[in-house]
């Protein structure tokens, strides 16, 4: 482990990812971590971690960045103590807040809703986040509708930001940190990590809080939709089996002339659709 990422969400973490791959390292990010990772961070949620079970994760990783990384950044330090740490921040907490709640509110939408119903992949995913949140923020909103969005709570998230932010200053070797402005570019980051500048420009990466997008162009985000096209397929398969018994039964009961015949021309409009 060279460095860690103590940056916040939506402080750049996906930029950081970006600049640390262009570096030549191999970095972990959140996917990573719950792809190869999972069964390790559920093990951190429930109390069982230690500075041994950090080394193991990350021995064979350069840099990691965002979700869950950054907020156990101590321990993952104690673990690699000749690494750097990078805190990246806002302009303003107020600017953090409205990036943070755009992210959030990209995914509480009808259709990733769905895909969490229909997606088996989609369901382990959100449960994972839904632990990571509960970790990191002390809570997570299960009330959430199925149209519209979600209420954010404002007052815990920014807290929980000022109060990592607050931490990582006074807490990280100072020798050991760098307070980054990404608007600073390759040059303090090279010096600090003791590389030489990339002849390519500095990275800009989730400007405009595209993460659900970019998960779903994914190859994981690719078997959540044939998951979720699957299970459409069987849910209206089995929704014509028991429209067929319906029509037999009203059929039967001499209902036909009322019911059958509307039901049967919408039928045979639909499939020539």
């Amino acid at each position: 482990m060279k460095v860690i990422l103590a940056g916040y969400l939506k402080c750049g973490t996906k930029t950081m990812q970006s600049a640390f791959q262009e570096l030549g390292m191999k970095n972990y990010d959140l996917m990573e971590n719950y792809v190869y990772l999972e069964e390790e961070w559920r093990k951190i949620y429930s109390g069982h971690g230690d500075t041994e079970l950090f080394y193991k994760m990350f021995r064979d990783v350069d840099s990691i960045t965002d979700f869950p990384s950054f907020y156990f950044w101590e321990e993952i330090h104690k673990a690699f103590p000749d690494s750097k740490i990078i805190l990246t921040t806002r302009g303003s907490e107020d600017e953090w807040f409205e990036s943070m709640k755009k992210q959030l509110e990209s995914r509480q939408t009808f259709k990733f809703r769905l895909l969490q119903v229909l997606s088996p992949t989609a369901r382990k995913m959100i449960n994972f986040l839904r632990a990571t949140h509960i970790a990191v923020w002390g809570h997570y909103d299960d009330n959430q509708p199925w149209c519209g969005r979600s209420i954010n709570n404002e007052i815990l998230l920014r807290k929980s930001y000022r109060r990592h932010v607050e931490y990582v200053l006074n807490a990280a070797p100072k020798d050991k940190l760098l307070v980054f402005n990404l608007s600073d570019g390759w040059k303090p980051l090279c010096e600090f990590l003791e590389l030489p500048v990339p002849d390519l420009p500095f990275p800009h990466k989730n400007k405009n809080a595209q993460l659900v997008n970019n998960v779903m162009m994914s190859e994981m985000g690719q078997r959540i939709i044939r998951e979720a096209k699957t299970s459409l397929i069987v849910v209206f398969g089995l929704l014509l089996v028991a429209l067929y018994k319906l029509i037999s039964l009203l059929r039967r009961y001499g209902f036909g002339k009322l019911l059958v015949e509307p039901i049967t021309k919408f039928l045979k409009m639909f499939l020539s659709v």
